[in-house]
């Protein structure tokens, strides 16, 4: 049996070799190629041949592997990298939330809230429909009055009207030197700037479902905020009723329009019926002719009789008797009569006739009727359509029903440090993530 050899031993630097490297030298870095030797031999001299020298003598070359260049120490500029994140921080987030933070808890005025919830009401106000169509604009005559009153109380024509109709001017309630100076303003300021003002101390909803339109009133003082809420209501009203009358005039005014119309046409019917009755000292010629018609009815049955009573005698006595000359004489007289009556009646187309005959004044007189009568039903209509018109203004009569009416408020609601100082500092931590990412990302790309 051989004896067993001995094992080699491993160093440190050897067992933890990189695959597939090499050691350029002990200490030194590894690399995949294999060194370049480090000695060459150097070409004999003549003198030396036949002398075997031990070992060659070896050059230095310049193949000879460097060692890895070391990391330099860290010096100022990679200082200021890792403080640069630390001062961000300090700029992005700490310094606008302390700064929010003093402004809200010893700095802003307190604010005091007043609500008030009102709406406008019809005769035709519909039911609440849970789908809230109804209320849509242009559905309903309340609604669209509804934004009409939300729009007018943002505007600054609001402010204008309390101004002159009941003199009190609004900007005055945030003009006060106890106000924080980021909220207070000049006592005459225009009123076209203001309006951006009033509509930041001013939250006006309206409910589509419920037909409910509430106001919230900010002031710095309760007595204030309570006054500017009253005044709001006293001017919502007032455009409310304002509205309906227009509405009802609008409805109304036409109809009364066309009865005045109407009855002038019927004046001037009635009062030329009258001059011709006052000129022909008739009241009415159907009557009168009707009474000449019995006239000469009768006239001609006596005619008619007398005639036969003397053709009856002619065959008795002779002509010339005192009884047949009597008769002819009352026919005569009859003839003339009946003659002088028919005249009346009719002209009987002769030239140079009579004028203002029955006939005549008939006909006048029932042109005037004709005339009168159609201004009569007129006017009737007219009537009608304005009693229609009268009950159509009352259905879209307006009201302002007020629900919660405006109280003095007892405590300040308004501004809540906490939350607000709280939402601040998320929002500038977010803002600062936001920058951090963003810087970082672009550094990778850089690189």
């Amino acid at each position: 049996m051989q004896p067993t050899q001995p094992k080699a031993k491993i160093t440190p630097e050897a067992a933890l070799a990189p695959k597939r490297l090499l050691q350029v030298a002990p200490g030194k870095a590894w690399s995949a190629q294999a060194p370049a030797p480090i000695m060459a031999a150097v070409p004999a001299k003549p003198s030396d041949v036949g002398h075997q020298s031990p070992m060659p003598i070896a050059a230095p070359t310049n193949n000879i592997a460097k060692p890895a260049e070391t990391a330099p120490a860290p010096g100022r500029k990679s200082w200021f990298r890792r403080l640069l994140p630390m001062l961000s921080f300090l700029l992005c987030v700490v310094g606008p939330s302390v700064a929010i933070g003093v402004f809200y808890f010893s700095y802003a005025s307190p604010q005091y809230l007043v609500e008030v919830q009102f709406a406008v009401r019809g005769a035709n106000s519909e039911a609440p429909n849970l789908t809230g169509f109804s209320a849509l604009p242009g559905a309903t005559g309340v609604a669209a009055d509804s934004y009409i009153v939300q729009n007018y109380i943002r505007s600054q024509q609001l402010a204008k009207d309390v101004a002159r109709d009941q003199d009190y001017d609004i900007r005055t309630a945030y003009s006060h030197d106890f106000i924080d100076d980021l909220n207070r303003i000049p006592v005459e300021y225009p009123f076209v700037d203001f309006e951006g003002y009033w509509q930041d101390k001013l939250h006006v909803e309206y409910n589509t479902i419920s037909g409910n339109t509430t106001v919230r009133v900010f002031a710095f003082s309760p007595e204030e905020a309570k006054r500017i809420a009253e005044a709001v209501i006293v001017q919502s009203e007032k455009l409310v009723n304002t509205l309906s009358a227009a509405s009802q005039q609008q409805l109304i005014g036409t109809a009364e329009e066309e009865l005045a119309r109407v009855e002038d046409k019927l004046r001037a019917a009635r009062l030329a019926m009258q001059r011709f009755q006052n000129e022909e000292q008739i009241l009415n010629p159907e009557s009168l002719a009707q009474v000449e018609l019995d006239i000469v009815g009768s006239l001609e049955g006596e005619m008619a009789r007398l005639i036969t009573r003397r053709r009856t005698l002619s065959g008795q006595i002779a002509e010339d008797s005192p009884v047949i000359h009597q008769l002819d004489q009352q026919i005569q007289a009859i003839q003339g009569q009946l003659a002088q009556q028919r005249s009346r009646i009719g002209s009987g187309g002769e030239e140079g006739s009579q004028q203002g005959s029955l006939a005549d004044m008939s006909t006048a007189f029932l042109d005037l009727s004709i005339t009168q009568d159609f201004a009569v039903n007129a006017y009737t209509t007219s009537l009608e359509s304005l009693e229609r018109a009268k009950a159509e203004a009352r259905e879209h009569e307006r009201y302002l029903a007020t629900y919660i009416p405006p109280e003095l408020p007892e405590v300040s609601r308004h501004p809540k440090p906490y939350l607000y100082t709280g939402i601040a500092i998320l929002w500038s931590l977010f803002g600062w993530l936001v920058l951090m990412f963003l810087v970082r990302t672009i550094k990778d790309h850089a690189t």
